[in-house]
C-alpha cells in the first residue's frame, strides 16, 4: 500500500525529497545558491509592462551578437535593467517567423558574456531558449497569441504551459493553454501525455528520446520555467494519411505544482490515448509507492474509469544498485503494489482500460524505446475516437471551476445560419450567390462587359451591345434592390463583427467560415474522388467547379460588403447602411484594422480574377500609409503552383499567406508591412499570387492567359519580382516571353522591374549558381533579341544581374516518420516534413538582398505614393485584363516577313491610294458645286460621280498591285505575297465604300443648307418690301395681314423643300418597283454569267443558285415563320456515295428515317439562322448607311453575298468529305423572296425615317421662322432682332457641320478595322487564341463556330480603342463648337464692329477672305433673313448680336455635352456592324479539318495556315470509323489510303479530294508542322475527342501514348 504521511517513515521520505529539492536547485544556482525565480525572470527580461506588439512590422537584419550588444547590453549600462529583452521584440518573432528556436538568445548571451562580464546577464546564463519564450508568449498581446502560437505549431517548436503556483504564475499558463482552442479544433488530434515526477533526473525530455524527429525542439528540463509547466507540440497526420494527427504533451516536477496543474493534468490524463509516467526506485519507499507516485497513480486510474480505449504505461528505470535477483524481487513488489493502487481506483472488470508497468534499461535503452513506440502506435485509437477537444475546465485554489475551452457547441452561431440559407456540409447543390447577391450581380455585369472576351468552357450566342446595356442596367437595379430584400443571416453576423471592429472576433469568424466550408469542400472532394473510378462520369467535372465555387473563405464577405457599400440604395444611402447599417466609413475602419493586424487582402478574386475595389482599397492603405517620409516598395512573387512562393514570403516578411499543397492562393493576396533598412524607413507591399499552370483553371471561367497576366501584371506593379521556381524550366521560360509580346506596355512605365530568380531545393551553390544565371539570362536575351521591330535589349526592359540569382534548399525537410517503430515496414510516403535548419539564416541574407536591391530602384510616378500605386496597379490589371492575349505567329521569322509585307503595303496605301482618295474628293466637290446650280440633274451628276469611281478605284489598285510584285520581289514567300495584293485590292474596295457615303452626307447636307438659305433669302424679300416704321406700324396693328405674308413666304420655301428633295425619295409604290426591277435585273445578271459545265462545286453551287431564281413582278411579304416552313419543305437529306461492298450494307442499315428527319430538322434551323443572319447583316448596312433605294449594283452584291453565305455554311457544316447524309436545298427561291422583302422593308423604314426627319426639321424651322417673323414686326424691324435671326442661323449652320463631324466617325473605325485585320490576321489571331493557348472551351468554340468565336476575339480586342475614338471624337465636336465661338466673337471685334451704313450681307462679303473669317465663313456666308436691312450704327446690332450667340452656343454646348456621347457610341456599333465582312474575312472552311480560310473575302484559291487535326472536322476512316488523328498539311497526309472521295468514288490524295469536293484550295505542302503546333492539337483532341467522336459518329482511336500531352 502506499506510504501515507503518517507512517513510520514520514521522516525518512520527507528527508529524501527535501534531497531531491536540494540537488534540484543546485542547477539553477550560482554557488549553490538559486539566483532566480520565475517572477524574477520575468521582470528582468520583459518587465512588467505589456509589450507594444505591431504585427505589421518587420526586421531586416538578423539578430547576432553586435546586434544583441546593441539592443540589450548598451540600454543595460543606462541602469536599465527591467525589460532588458524588450528591445528585442521585434527580432524574436523573426525568429519565430523563420522556425528558429530562443535557443539564439542563450546562444548570444553567453557569446556577450565572453566579451563583456555583467552580473545581470550572468544570471541568465542558466536559462535555455524555452524559458525565454515562455515569458514571450506572456508579453504577447491577447489578440495576436493566437497567431503566434500557430507559428510555433508550424515551426514544431514546443509550447509552454508555465503552471507553477509561484506568484501565480499558472496564470501564464492557463492563458496560453486557452489560445490553443483553435488549434486544437482544428485538426482530430489524439493526445500521448508523458509525465515526470519531481525525482526524474531527465538528459532530455522523455518524448525527445522517443520521438528524436518529431520532438527534436524540445530542451533538456533544467531552465528556470521547467518545474510545474507542461510542453505540448502539435503534429500533423503523416504525409500519406495513414496515421492521425498527434499531440505530444509532457509535464515537469508534477509535486512542485500549482492546483489549477494538477486540474490539467488530470483533465488531460481523461482526453489521452496513451499516458507514460516515468518512475524509478527513488519514487518507492521499500515497495509502496511514495506520496507523489501514489498520488499521481490514484490520479490517472479515477481519470481512465469508463474511457475504451486508453493505456497508462509506467515505465520504472532500473538503477542496478542490488543484485539481479533483488531487484527483480523488488520490482515484483512495486509492481504489485501500483497495480493494487491502480485498480482500487479503477474498475478492472470495465475490460476498457489498460495497465502496464515496464522496466527501463539503460543499457537496453533503444530496445525498449522501439517496443513502446510500437505499443504507442498499436493503441493509436481510429479517426474521431480519443481526440483532444473541447471542453477543457479546472479548478482554481479558491475551488472555483474555470472553463480553460468552451464547448464547441458554442461555435455554431455561423453554421445555423448556414442552415437557414438551405446550406448542408456534404450536399451538393449549394451557390455562393445565395450568400453574396451583390457580388453575383457584380459579377454579371463584369462578364457582360467582357462581351464574351474571356475563355470558358461553354459558349452562349453572341450578344448584341444594346442586349448587354439592358442587362447590364436591369442587373444594376437588381443589385440596388437587395436593398428591399430581407436580410441574409450570414451576413448580419459579419456586420455585427465589422461594426465592433474587434480583430478577435474577426479571426473567430473567419475561423467558423474555414471550419465549415473546409468540412464541406473535404466531403464534395471525397465524392470526387469516388468519381475517379467511373472515368465516363460526367459529374466529376460538375464537382470540380462546385468544390471551386464553395472555396469560400472571410475575404468573400469582406468583397460582398465593399460592393454594397459601393452600391446606391438612394441618394444618400448605400445599400450596406440601408440593410446592414454599417456605415462605408466603418467598413473602411473594419477593414483597416483587419489590414494593420498584419493579415492579407484578396486584391484579386480567385474564382472571377476581379479587383477589388480601388477607392476602397487606395482609402484604407492611405490611412495606414501616411507618414511621406517612408519609401514604398512593392514586391511580388510568381511561380508555378505548389514551388513554396507563400512559404517564402512568410518567411522573408511574416506575411500570413496561406500555405499547403497544391492551390492554397487563389487570385492575388497583398500584405502590407514596414521597417527600415540602414537607416531608411519605408512601406512595403508584398504580392502573392495564385500558382502558374493552377489546376484550377481548367475549372473556373475568365481564366484564360492567367499565368501571362498576372506575370505582366507584377513586372508593370512591382520594383522586385521574385521568380520562385527549380530552375528555369520550360513553362517558366514560355510564361516569361510575356514581357517580350507586351513590350509596348512594359515600355510605357518610367521605371523598370528588377528580377530575382530564386531556385529552389538547390544544394551546391557554388557550383550550380553561374551556369543556372548564364541559362536563364541567355534564355531572356534571346527573346529580346529575336523579337520584330525591337531596337532595345533586355537591359532597356527589366534589370538582371548575376547577383540577382539565388539557390534555396528547401524549407522543409523530409524525416521517417518516427512515430512508426524502425522495424515496421515503412512505406515511401510514410514521411513527416519539419523545417531545414539551414533554411532561416539563408532567407534572411535574402531579405537583406531583396530590400536593398528595391531601395536602390530608382522610383518614380505611382511608386511615391500607395494612392498612385493602387490606381496604377488597377488600370494595368483592366488593361491587361481586357487585351488578353496577343498575337502570336507560327515563328519570329514568319513575323519578320509579315512585318516587311506590311510595310509594303502600307507603301502602296501612301503612294496610289492617298492620291486616288484625294482626286475623288475633289471630284466629289466639283459634282457638288454642280447641284448647287443645278439640282434637277441630280441623278446624272450621281451617276456621273458613281462611274468615275469605279474607273478610277479600279485603275489606281491595279497600278499599286503591280508595283508591289516588282518591289518585294522574292523577298517574301508567294503566300504572303497574296496576301499583301488582298490588303492592296480591299484598301481600295473600302475607300471606294467610304467615298460612296461621304457623298450622301455631302448630298443631304448641302440640300439642307440649301433649304436655309432659300427660307433666308425669301423672307429677307418680304422683310425689305415692309422695313420702314409705317409699314411696322401697319403691320403690327394688323395680324392677320402678318399672318397672311408669312404665308406666302413660306409657301415658296415648301416648295423649294419639295422640289429639291422629290429626288431623294421614292414613293411607296415606286420604292416597291424599283425594288424588284433591280433584284429582277441582278438575277438575270447572276444567271447570265454563271459558268455552265464547270464542275467546280462551288460554281455547282452558284448555278444552281441562281437557276432558281424567279423573277417575280411583284413584291410578296415573307416573315421568319414563313421561310421555316417552306424551307423544311424544299430540304432533301441524301445519303453520299460509299465504297461498294460489305461497307455499303452497313451504311445503308445506318441510313434510318429517324437519323435523317432529325438530320432535316437540324438543317432546317441552321440554315434559316443563317439566312436571317445574312440578311440581318445587309439591312444594317442599309439602316446604318441612311440608304434610302438601292441601286442595281449594289442588289447583286447583295444576292452574291448570300449565295456565297449559303454555299459557305452548307459546306463547313454539313459537307463534310466522310458525312453519310448531306443536306439539299432544291429551291432558293423562298430564300430570295424572303431577302428581297426585309431589304424592301429597311429600305421602306428608312424612307419613313427621313421623312418623318425632313417634316420635323422643317417644321422646327418654320416654327422658328414665325417667331422671328413676329418679333421683327413687334420690334419694327429692330437690328436687336437681326440679331437673334442671325445667331440662330450661324448655329443651324453649325449644327449640319456637328452632324457631318459626328457621323465621320465611320472613317475612324474603318482605318481601325483595316489596321487590326492587316495587324493581326483574323483567323491566325482566332487560332491562336483558342489551339495556341491550349484553351479547351476556345477550341470547342473555334471548331463548332468558328465565325462567331472570331467575332468574340475581335470585339475583346477593340473594346478599348474604339472608346478612345469615340472620345476623341466627342471632344473634336466640343473643340469645334468652342473654337467657333471664339473665332465669330474675334471676327465681330476685329473686322464688322468698324463697319456701319451698310447691310450685314455687305459686311460679310467685305471681310470674307480675311483670316478670321476663312475659320466661319461658312456659317454665315448666304444669310439672308433681314441681311439687307442696312446697319446705320455699329452699336445697334454687334453688342446684342454677341449676346444671342453667347446664349445660343451656351444651349448647343450644353446639349451636345449631354448626347455626344450615346450618338457617336451608336453610329460606332453600327459602323462596326456593317463593316463586320471586313473583319471576317473569307468564310470558306477546309474541306476536311475546317480550318478557315485566312484571306480576304472573294472568289480566290483558298488557303490557311493553321490546319488542324482531321478529326476537328469529323473526318473518320470510311471502313473503320476511325477517327483521323491527321493534320491536312503534315507528311503523314500524303498516305491515299485515308481519304475517301464521294465525288469520285475512291480513295485520293488530299489535294485531289479537295480540289474535286470544294471550292478550290491551295494544294498542301506537307511542311512538317511544328513540334509545338502538334502537341496543342494533342492537347485539345485528348479534352475533347469523347464529345466529337459522339458529335461525328467516329471511333476514338487516339494512340495511348497520347495521355502524355494532356499534363
Amino acid at each position: 500500500m502506499r506510504v501515507s504521511p503518517n507512517s513510520n517513515e514520514e521522516h525518512s521520505s520527507n528527508s529524501h525529497k527535501e534531497e531531491i529539492f536540494d540537488e534540484f536547485n543546485d542547477d539553477f544556482s550560482e554557488d549553490g545558491e538559486n539566483s532566480l525565480t520565475v517572477a524574477e525572470f520575468s521582470n528582468l527580461t520583459f518587465g512588467t509592462n505589456p509589450l507594444e506588439f505591431d504585427p505589421t512590422d518587420f526586421v531586416c537584419g538578423e539578430l547576432d551578437v553586435a546586434k544583441f550588444f546593441q539592443l540589450v547590453v548598451e540600454p543595460m549600462l543606462q541602469n536599465d535593467e527591467q525589460g532588458i529583452l524588450r528591445n528585442l521584440f521585434p527580432y524574436l518573432i523573426d525568429l519565430l517567423n523563420r522556425t528558429v528556436t530562443f535557443d539564439k538568445i542563450a546562444t548570444c548571451i553567453k557569446e556577450t558574456l565572453k566579451i563583456y562580464s555583467n552580473p545581470t546577464l550572468k544570471k541568465l546564463e542558466i536559462c535555455k531558449g524555452r524559458d525565454y519564450l515562455a515569458m514571450f508568449l506572456d508579453h504577447i498581446p491577447d489578440k495576436s497569441l493566437p497567431k503566434m502560437l500557430g507559428t510555433l505549431v508550424s515551426s514544431n517548436i514546443p509550447i509552454p504551459l508555465l503552471l507553477t503556483k509561484e506568484h501565480q504564475c499558472y496564470e501564464k499558463g492557463l492563458r496560453v493553454l486557452s489560445a490553443l482552442r483553435d488549434i486544437v479544433i482544428e485538426k482530430d488530434y489524439c493526445l500521448l501525455l508523458v509525465m515526470n515526477l519531481t525525482t526524474s533526473k531527465l538528459e532530455n525530455p522523455f518524448s525527445k528520446q522517443l520521438y528524436p524527429a518529431l520532438c527534436k525542439n524540445r530542451e533538456k528540463p533544467t531552465g528556470v520555467t521547467f518545474p510545474g509547466s507542461i510542453d505540448i507540440t502539435f503534429h500533423p497526420a503523416s504525409e500519406n494519411k495513414l496515421r492521425r494527427p498527434i499531440a505530444i504533451a509532457e509535464a515537469y516536477n508534477l509535486a512542485l505544482t500549482s492546483d489549477p496543474f494538477q486540474s490539467i493534468i488530470k483533465n488531460l490524463s481523461k482526453e489521452a490515448f496513451f499516458i507514460i509516467l516515468n518512475t524509478s526506485e527513488i519514487d518507492f519507499i521499500g515497495s509502496e509507492p511514495t506520496e507523489e507516485l501514489g498520488d499521481q497513480i490514484e490520479s490517472i486510474a479515477r481519470s481512465m474509469n469508463g474511457k475504451l480505449g486508453k493505456r497508462f504505461l509506467v515505465l520504472y528505470t532500473d538503477s542496478k544498485s542490488q543484485p539481479a535477483t533483488i531487484r527483480r524481487e523488488m520490482f515484483k513488489q512495486r509492481k504489485h503494489s501500483l497495480e493494487t493502487l491502480f485498480h482500487l481506483h479503477n474498475d478492472k472488470d470495465n475490460g476498457l482500460s489498460e495497465f502496464y508497468i515496464k522496466v527501463i534499461s539503460p543499457e537496453k535503452m533503444e530496445q525498449n524505446l522501439e517496443d513502446i513506440k510500437e505499443n504507442i502506435l498499436v493503441q493509436l485509437p481510429p479517426e474521431n475516437q480519443q481526440r483532444l477537444y473541447p471542453p477543457l475546465g479546472i479548478r482554481l485554489p479558491s475551488k472555483e471551476e474555470l472553463i480553460v475551452w468552451s464547448d464547441t457547441s458554442g461555435d455554431n452561431t455561423f453554421a445555423r445560419s448556414m442552415t437557414q440559407l438551405g446550406f448542408q456540409t456534404g450536399v451538393n447543390g449549394f451557390r455562393r450567390a445565395q450568400i453574396f447577391p451583390a457580388s453575383n450581380y457584380e459579377r454579371k455585369i463584369e462578364n457582360l462587359n467582357d462581351k464574351r472576351r474571356l475563355s470558358s468552357d461553354k459558349y452562349s450566342n453572341f450578344i448584341s451591345e444594346e442586349e448587354i446595356d439592358k442587362r447590364i442596367k436591369n442587373f444594376k437595379l437588381e443589385k440596388a434592390l437587395i436593398g428591399d430584400s430581407s436580410q441574409i443571416s450570414a451576413l448580419k453576423l459579419f456586420s455585427e463583427v465589422v461594426i465592433n471592429k474587434n480583430f478577435t472576433e474577426m479571426k473567430n469568424f473567419a475561423r467558423d467560415i474555414d471550419s465549415l466550408f473546409k468540412t464541406h469542400l473535404q466531403a464534395l472532394s471525397s465524392q470526387e474522388s469516388k468519381s475517379l473510378q467511373n472515368p465516363n462520369d460526367i459529374t466529376r467535372e460538375q464537382l470540380k467547379r462546385e468544390i471551386e465555387d464553395n472555396d469560400i473563405s472571410i475575404h468573400d464577405f469582406w468583397r460582398e460588403f465593399v460592393i454594397l457599400s459601393m452600391t446606391k440604395y438612394n441618394r444618400d444611402l448605400s445599400v450596406l447602411e440601408k440593410l446592414y447599417s454599417v456605415k462605408p466609413s466603418h467598413l473602411q475602419d473594419a477593414y483597416k484594422t483587419w489590414v494593420i493586424e498584419g493579415e492579407a487582402m484578396q486584391i484579386l478574386d480567385g474564382l472571377s480574377l476581379r479587383a477589388l475595389d480601388p477607392s476602397f482599397l487606395s482609402n484604407v492603405l492611405s490611412s495606414l500609409m501616411s507618414d511621406s517620409n517612408r519609401r514604398l516598395i512593392v514586391i511580388s512573387v510568381i511561380g508555378l503552383e505548389s514551388s513554396g512562393k507563400s512559404t517564402l514570403l512568410n518567411y522573408l516578411f511574416k506575411c500570413g499567406f496561406s500555405t499547403s499543397a497544391g492551390r492554397c492562393t487563389k487570385g492575388m493576396y497583398m500584405s502590407y508591412r514596414h521597417s527600415d533598412f540602414k537607416g531608411i524607413p519605408f512601406d512595403l507591399l508584398i504580392l502573392d499570387s495564385e500558382g502558374m499552370s493552377s489546376t484550377a483553371q481548367k475549372y473556373i471561367t475568365r481564366r484564360s492567359s492567367f499565368d501571362k497576366k498576372i506575370t505582366l501584371l507584377a513586372l508593370m506593379c512591382s520594383q522586385i519580382v521574385i521568380i520562385n521556381t527549380k530552375g528555369l524550366t520550360k513553362d517558366i521560360s514560355n510564361i516569361l516571353e510575356v514581357s517580350s509580346y507586351h513590350l509596348d506596355a512594359l515600355s510605357k512605365r518610367k521605371s523598370k522591374p528588377r528580377l530575382h530568380f530564386v531556385l529552389r531545393d538547390m544544394m551546391d551553390s557554388n557550383k550550380a549558381q553561374k551556369p543556372a544565371f548564364d541559362d536563364i539570362r541567355e534564355s531572356l536575351e534571346e527573346m529580346f533579341r529575336e523579337l520584330p521591330g525591337c531596337t532595345q535589349d533586355l537591359s532597356d526592359f527589366m534589370t538582371i544581374s548575376e547577383e540577382d540569382v539565388h539557390l534555396l534548399v528547401n524549407a522543409f525537410t523530409s524525416f521517417h516518420d518516427d512515430l512508426r517503430p524502425k522495424a515496421m515496414n515503412m512505406s515511401e510516403t510514410e514521411h513527416i516534413h519539419l523545417p531545414t535548419e539551414s533554411f532561416p539564416l539563408i532567407v534572411s541574407n535574402l531579405r537583406k538582398l531583396l530590400i536593398s536591391s528595391a531601395l536602390d530602384h530608382n522610383d518614380t510616378g505611382f511608386f511615391e505614393n500607395v494612392h498612385g500605386f493602387i490606381i496604377h496597379m488597377n488600370a494595368m490589371w483592366e488593361t491587361i485584363d481586357a487585351r488578353g492575349s496577343f498575337l502570336h505567329f507560327e515563328n519570329f521569322k514568319t513575323i519578320q516577313k509579315w512585318n516587311l509585307m506590311q510595310n509594303f503595303v502600307e507603301a502602296q496605301r501612301i503612294a496610289f491610294l492617298e492620291p486616288f482618295k484625294k482626286e475623288a474628293i475633289e471630284k466629289m466637290k466639283e459634282k457638288i458645286n454642280k447641284l448647287r446650280s443645278n439640282l434637277t440633274s441630280y441623278i446624272e451628276i450621281k451617276e456621273e460621280y458613281q462611274e468615275y469611281l469605279k474607273i478610277s478605284s479600279d485603275n489606281f489598285a491595279s497600278s499599286a498591285v503591280d508595283d508591289f510584285f516588282q518591289k518585294v520581289g522574292i523577298q517574301i514567300d508567294d503566300v504572303i505575297k497574296d496576301e499583301g495584293k488582298t490588303l492592296i485590292c480591299g484598301m481600295f474596295m473600302t475607300e471606294k465604300l467610304e467615298l460612296e457615303a461621304k457623298w450622301r452626307e455631302k448630298e443631304l447636307s448641302f440640300k439642307e443648307k440649301a433649304l436655309i438659305n432659300n427660307a433666308e433669302k425669301t423672307f429677307n424679300e418680304t422683310i425689305q418690301r415692309y422695313n420702314t416704321l409705317y409699314e411696322a406700324a401697319k403691320l403690327q396693328s394688323d395680324q392677320e395681314r402678318t399672318q397672311k405674308l408669312f404665308n406666302e413666304a413660306w409657301g415658296d420655301v415648301e416648295s423649294f423643300h419639295k422640289t429639291s428633295m422629290e429626288n431623294m425619295v421614292l414613293g411607296k409604290h415606286q420604292l416597291q418597283e424599283r425594288v424588284v426591277d433591280s433584284f429582277n435585273r441582278a438575277i438575270q445578271r447572276g444567271q447570265s454569267n454563271v459558268k455552265k459545265h464547270d464542275l467546280e462545286s462551288k460554281m455547282q453551287f452558284e448555278r444552281k443558285f441562281w437557276m432558281k431564281l424567279e423573277k417575280p413582278a411583284t413584291l410578296q411579304q415573307y416573315s421568319v415563320t414563313d421561310l421555316q416552313e417552306e424551307l423544311f419543305k424544299n430540304i432533301e437529306i441524301k445519303t453520299k456515295t460509299v465504297p461498294s461492298g460489305l461497307m455499303s450494307i452497313i451504311t445503308k442499315l445506318r441510313s434510318n428515317e429517324n437519323e435523317k428527319q432529325n438530320m432535316k430538322n437540324k438543317a432546317a434551323m441552321a440554315i434559316l439562322d443563317q439566312v436571317s443572319l445574312l440578311c440581318e447583316t445587309i439591312c444594317s448596312q442599309i439602316t446604318h448607311q441612311k440608304i434610302l433605294r438601292n441601286e442595281y449594283d449594289e442588289t447583286f452584291q447583295w444576292l452574291r453575298k448570300l449565295s456565297d453565305g449559303l454555299f459557305y455554311f452548307l459546306t463547313n457544316e454539313f459537307n463534310t468529305p466522310n458525312a453519310r447524309f448531306v443536306p439539299e436545298l432544291n429551291d432558293f427561291n423562298i430564300i430570295e423572296k424572303f431577302y428581297r422583302w426585309q431589304i424592301y422593308a429597311t429600305l421602306e423604314k428608312n424612307n419613313q425615317r427621313w421623312h418623318a426627319e425632313q417634316a420635323k426639321k422643317l417644321q422646327k424651322y418654320k416654327d422658328e421662322l414665325q417667331i422671328n417673323f413676329r418679333e421683327l414686326v413687334k420690334n419694327n424691324f429692330s437690328f436687336h432682332c437681326h440679331s437673334k435671326n442671325f445667331s440662330k442661323h450661324i448655329i443651324n449652320q453649325l449644327e449640319i457641320t456637328l452632324i457631318t463631324l459626328q457621323n465621320s466617325v465611320q472613317n475612324d473605325v474603318d482605318e481601325y478595322i483595316k489596321r487590326w485585320v492587316t495587324k493581326y490576321g483574323a483567323t491566325n489571331e482566332a487560332h491562336q487564341r483558342s489551339f495556341g493557348k491550349r484553351d479547351k472551351g476556345a477550341a470547342r468554340w473555334y471548331i463548332n463556330n468558328q465565325r462567331g468565336y472570331l467575332k468574340h476575339v475581335f470585339n475583346e480586342e477593340s473594346k478599348k480603342v474604339l472608346e478612345e475614338i469615340k472620345k476623341k471624337k466627342v471632344r473634336d465636336i466640343i473643340e469645334k463648337i468652342e473654337k467657333t465661338q471664339t473665332s465669330l466673337i474675334s471676327l465681330i471685334d476685329e473686322d464688322w464692329c468698324g463697319s456701319s451704313s451698310a447691310t450685314l450681307e455687305e459686311i460679310i462679303s467685305k471681310h470674307k477672305h480675311s483670316s478670321i473669317s476663312k475659320n466661319v465663313h461658312e456659317y454665315v456666308e448666304n444669310f439672308s433673313f433681314a441681311g439687307s436691312c442696312r446697319i446705320s450704327k455699329s452699336s445697334a446690332i454687334w453688342d446684342p448680336l454677341k449676346r444671342d450667340l453667347a446664349s445660343e452656343f451656351k444651349l448647343l454646348l450644353e446639349n451636345w455635352k449631354r448626347d455626344a456621347n450615346s450618338r457617336v457610341e451608336s453610329d460606332i456599333k453600327n459602323n462596326i456592324r456593317v463593316n463586320w465582312d471586313k473583319v471576317e474575312g473569307c468564310p470558306a472552311c477546309c474541306p476536311v479539318c475546317k480550318a478557315k480560310c485566312e484571306l480576304p473575302q472573294g472568289d480566290h484559291t483558298h488557303e490557311t495556315s493553321t490546319h488542324i487535326l482531321a478529326a476537328f472536322g469529323g473526318y473518320r476512316g470510311e471502313i473503320t470509323g476511325q477517327a483521323t488523328l491527321v493534320v491536312c498539311s503534315e507528311t503523314a497526309a500524303r498516305d491515299k489510303h485515308i481519304w475517301w472521295s464521294p465525288l469520285l468514288e475512291k480513295y485520293v490524295g488530299i489535294n485531289e479530294l479537295m480540289q474535286a469536293n470544294q471550292p478550290p484550295w491551295k494544294p498542301m505542302s506537307f511542311d512538317l508542322i511544328q513540334e509545338e503546333q502538334a502537341k496543342n492539337m494533342r492537347y485539345i483532341w485528348w479534352y475533347l475527342r469523347k464529345e466529337l467522336c459522339e458529335k461525328y459518329d467516329m471511333i476514338d482511336s487516339t494512340p495511348s501514348d497520347w495521355e502524355r500531352y494532356s499534363r
